[in-house]
């Protein structure tokens, strides 16, 4: 397939030569005009979201919403494992607690070896 030289006139192959585009779109002007501007309402409607998207002040809000969603759900997943039908789990609470003093018991312990371990190097 060559290119027609200067001078040679519209051909089949040229899809955007006048004559294609007359004999091919049945349209009028008026609804050519009304396609034109129904794609510029749309291109500009997209143009505007995507500078809301990218905008640092809504990124920043989106950020922020998105992070106390999150933590609220967590929370209340947390919650939920400790009050259910708006009564404390007392088993789960002892369970919790438990750990909580055997925690520090240990660190309480270890505390005590390490100072000992000192204690007996140092003398």
């Amino acid at each position: 397939m060559t290119a027609p030289g200067p001078g040679a006139g519209p051909t089949e192959e040229d899809p955007l030569s006048e004559q294609n585009t007359k004999a091919s779109d049945p349209r009028s002007a008026e609804e050519i005009e009304s396609d034109i501007a129904a794609s510029r309402a749309r291109l500009s409607a997209d143009v505007e979201e995507f500078v809301d998207r990218v905008q640092p002040n809504r990124v920043k809000e989106r950020v922020i919403g998105e992070a106390k969603e999150f933590a609220s759900t967590e929370f209340d997943n947390a919650k939920a494992q400790f009050v259910e039908d708006h009564k404390p789990r007392w088993d789960r609470i002892a369970l919790v607690g438990g750990a909580v003093v055997g925690s520090a018991v240990f660190v309480l312990v270890l505390r005590a070896i390490v100072a000992a371990a000192r204690n007996k190097s140092g003398n």
